[in-house]
């Protein structure tokens, strides 16, 4: 993977399938490496952000079938807006 694909990567913050990565270039070797975490099997993401409930509902994303949504409480905080009458996630 070329630097400028690395940097792109690391920017977008979201999980992928192993499979997604290694087409960008992405090596076994680099996924295994303290710069990826795998938050479920067969999905990676940055290692450097740190872990939130917002981050674990990004991370099963690529796990999602193409029609599938996130719903419910999980939307709206990753929308980041306040659930209606309590003025927040």
């Amino acid at each position: 993977m070329t630097p400028a694909g690395w940097e792109r990567l690391r920017r977008m913050h979201d999980a992928a399938r192993r499979a997604t990565l290694r087409a960008r270039g992405v090596t076994d070797g680099q996924l295994r490496a303290a710069a990826f975490r795998s938050p479920f099997r067969g999905v990676h993401a940055d290692a450097s952000v740190p872990p939130s409930v917002e981050r674990r509902i990004r991370d099963v994303v690529p796990l999602l079938p193409p029609d599938g949504v996130i719903g419910g409480w999980a939307r709206r905080v990753v929308a980041r807006r306040p659930r209606p009458g309590r003025g927040g996630p």
